[in-house]
């Protein structure tokens, strides 16, 4: 049987993945995402700013959808590096 899962439940739930779990794993996104950023960056020897790191990472999460679009981690997980990067992004335009 099918989980039925509302939309507030998964946006509560990356609420909670980007704020807590994956904050005190990792910590603070905007320093991970600079890092990334600036490792990106020297790769690919062009700019990467860390918004894009966020974008990236959502659209790495989308296409694992394709896979399996049952998968609720990988909805939560998008959501939550789409709303770093949105944080990102307007507050760097600031």
């Amino acid at each position: 049987m099918m989980k039925s899962l509302s939309r507030n439940k998964i946006l509560d739930d990356a609420k909670e993945l980007i704020n807590k779990d994956r904050n005190d794993a990792y910590g603070e996104a905007s320093v991970n995402f600079e890092n990334t950023a600036n490792l990106w960056s020297g790769f690919l020897r062009r700019p990467i700013q860390p918004y894009e790191v966020g974008v990236m990472m959502a659209l790495v999460k989308v296409a694992r959808l394709y896979h399996d679009e049952l998968n609720e981690d990988s909805w939560k997980d998008a959501i939550g590096y789409l709303a770093l990067a949105g944080e990102l992004a307007l507050n760097d335009k600031e």
